[in-house]
């Protein structure tokens, strides 16, 4: 299977990238820095982009099975950077015909089947209050893949 996977520099991209190849899967990295992922493997293509760069990012998701996105947020962003960035991926996973997409989020992007106790929404509060952008942008990744997946865009 052949996977692209964004964040792989991340703490949780890493471990990813290392368990997709232990089990003999193709993987394309979509990275800003190739320094920052230390991995070597036949089977690992690094491709070299920013989330805004729309042509890079078809390119690497060309011939995917699927595509995996464990992008998050940094505490003092401005705008919504993942948000533009998975707008950009859907829209390339559209050209190119990839209807699986998996995405690790955070407790910010709500879920109506979730029941939170008071520490946990307090945390979310807390986020909200010191980190409005990036929490702004996580809710609105969720609402972007959610709203796509409503209208048959994407597999739920």
């Amino acid at each position: 299977m052949k996977l692209v996977i964004f964040g792989a520099t991340g703490g949780t991209g890493k471990i990813l990238v290392d368990q997709a190849l232990a089990l003999g899967n193709e993987v394309v990295a979509y990275i800003r820095n190739p320094s920052k992922l230390n991995i070597e493997n036949e089977h690992l293509e690094i491709a070299q982009g920013e989330l805004d760069n729309e042509t890079s990012i078809e390119r690497a998701i060309n011939g995917a099975d699927a595509v995996i996105s464990v992008l998050g947020p940094h505490a003092r962003q401005k705008g919504k950077p993942i948000t533009i960035g998975m707008k950009n991926i859907l829209a390339a996973m559209k050209v190119q015909g990839v209807r699986r997409l998996i995405i690790a989020s955070t407790l910010s992007a709500k879920d109506p089947n979730d029941s939170l106790n008071f520490k946990t929404k307090a945390m979310i509060a807390l986020v909200k209050l010191t980190m409005r952008s990036a929490y702004e942008d996580i809710v609105s990744v969720a609402e972007t893949v959610v709203h796509l997946i409503a209208i048959g865009r994407l597999c739920a």
